[in-house]
């Protein structure tokens, strides 16, 4: 799911338990994309100077590419300093 807040962007991933089959257990209607992003939609209405959005989700084919990509980073960048830039190719 993307998300944008006054902070830039903030995607979020949902992930489901995988059963024997390699299937997920839990599956994501169009109904659960609409009630989760419309909580992410609002959320931050009462506070001052804050907002949220959310302009669309991308598939699961593409949210798994997003949880590889980002543990790669984590797999590489962990021990270096937290004033040291780390990047990973695409």
């Amino acid at each position: 799911m993307h998300m944008e807040d006054e902070k830039g962007l903030d995607s979020k991933v949902v992930v489901s338990a995988i059963a024997s089959n390699g299937q997920p257990v839990h599956t994501l209607t169009n109904d659960d994309r609409h009630r989760i992003g419309g909580f992410f939609d609002r959320y931050k209405r009462h506070e001052p100077d804050k907002f949220s959005r959310v302009p669309g989700w991308d598939t699961s084919a593409q949210g798994l590419a997003y949880v590889r990509m980002t543990h790669a980073f984590f797999e590489k960048c962990r021990n270096q300093p937290a004033q040291t830039a780390c990047e990973i190719g695409r």
